[in-house]
């Protein structure tokens, strides 16, 4: 049994086929349109062919020239250069007196080129050549092959619905035999799908998950299918990373068109996306501190009301140094501002409450400013006298007043009138203040 399936692998295995080349359009090596490229041939940009006209970029000095017939409206060219080539695929339509340049692909050294073209007619010549970026060059197998069906989304009228979320929920999708709808923002284009969604807010978060090595590129529309407008096109990472971006100023309940490309990938089939529309969380409605004025030292707990998601808490300013989230505890050495918004780690609220805790300053007493005057000694002293005169006229007798006022007069004649009454336990110790 193990013997059979080893011969069945065998005789299943890739068919290679080995074709001449061609160093002119005129006489270009025919390639037959096959099934999943089953059966590609070989050739080399080191076999001592010339230019035959200028390079679409780079070198073309070294191009080898190959035609089909198309069987389809869209076929897709696939050239896999050896290891260390850096191989240029150009594809053509009409005469080789009157090409017109339908594709030029060339990505990464050893690294298929791929070119998916559409609108072809069947029963017509099409034309591609291969050239070496460079100097140099390598061997490399080509095959001729129909892509998929276009995924549904493959145009704006044809747009897969997005529902805007709170948080992620990923809608998957798929580039794969997608075609070029529109000239590209930023990237390559010939794999555009598209998506829209219904704004619930001014602002929204679009968010693109790729797999498998693609790098997308994202870009937003208003109007309709028939006139679209670009509101901004998005291409910030590298391949793998996802791409994101507020969308600012959109007006509730309108519908906003996203599409989606890969902008480097030219391989034989592309990787599935994620898209997803976040909603902004709704701002706190209020900020409060258990204690608004504090001494040194002291301590007050900030919190918030209203809004949606996590508190997140800042000084210096809104989405400043970030403080903590949730409820607050703080001891500010000096009077402090904090702010406060809802954010649920990828999308935050647009704006800010905030509420200042004020520190208070310690008053000073007249024993630390060497008791400057107050009220003074000579103030009391007067104060002292006026209360003894009206005991005397009522009679009575206040023996501890009496020498209270003794004291004062003995205090204030000794210099010290104008000092702080208080002043006077100093002298009462023995030391002149």
């Amino acid at each position: 049994m193990f013997k059979h399936l080893l011969l069945t692998l065998t005789f299943c295995g890739l068919l290679i086929t080995n074709y001449g080349q061609s160093n002119n359009c005129s006489s270009a090596t025919v390639v037959s349109v096959t099934a999943n490229c089953s059966a590609p041939i070989t050739g080399s940009t080191l076999v001592g062919f010339t230019q035959s006209i200028s390079g679409c970029t780079g070198n073309a000095d070294d191009d080898g020239w190959y035609q089909f017939t198309a069987t389809s409206t869209s076929h897709r060219i696939i050239a896999t250069p050896d290891a260390f080539s850096d191989i240029v695929l150009e594809v053509f339509s009409g005469a080789c007196s009157g090409l017109i340049s339908l594709s030029c692909q060339d990505d990464f050294v050893s690294t298929a080129e791929t070119a998916t073209v559409s609108g072809l007619t069947i029963g017509s010549i099409y034309r591609f050549r291969i050239f070496e970026y460079g100097f140099g060059g390598g061997g490399f197998t080509v095959c001729v092959t129909t892509p998929p069906i276009p995924p549904s989304n493959d145009n704006c009228a044809g747009a897969t619905n997005l529902t805007v979320n709170g948080a992620c929920v990923y809608t998957t999708g798929t580039t794969d035999g997608a075609t070029e709808s529109q000239v590209a923002c930023g990237g390559n284009a010939d794999d555009d799908v598209w998506y829209s969604f219904t704004a619930t807010n001014a602002l929204q978060n679009i968010k693109v998950h790729p797999t498998n090595g693609m790098d997308p590129v994202v870009q937003i529309f208003s109007g309709t299918c028939a006139s679209l407008t670009s509101l901004n096109c998005v291409d910030a990472t590298l391949t793998g990373a996802d791409e994101q971006f507020n969308a600012l100023g959109l007006t509730p309940g309108a519908v906003y068109y996203v599409r989606t490309f890969d902008g480097t990938c030219f391989s034989a089939s592309c990787q599935s996306v994620t898209v997803t529309v976040n909603t902004i969380p709704t701002s706190p409605t209020g900020a409060s501190a258990s204690n608004p004025a504090i001494c040194p030292g002291g301590s007050s707990t900030l919190s918030a009301t209203g809004g949606s998601g996590t508190y997140y808490w800042y000084t210096v300013s809104c989405g400043g140094t970030l403080l903590g989230t949730g409820n607050q505890n703080v001891s500010p050495s000096t009077t402090t501002t904090y702010y406060v918004r809802t954010g649920d780690g990828t999308c935050f609220s647009s704006s800010c409450q905030s509420v200042t805790v004020t520190v208070n300053t310690v008053p000073t007493s007249p024993a630390n400013r060497d008791y400057q005057a107050g009220f003074t000694a000579a103030m009391m002293l007067k104060v002292l006298k006026l209360a003894q005169q009206a005991a005397q006229n009522a009679g009575a007798a206040t023996p501890l007043g009496a020498e209270a006022a003794s004291l004062y007069q003995l205090y204030a004649g000794s210099g010290e009138a104008s000092k702080d009454f208080s002043g006077i336990v100093n002298f009462l110790r023995g030391i002149n203040s």
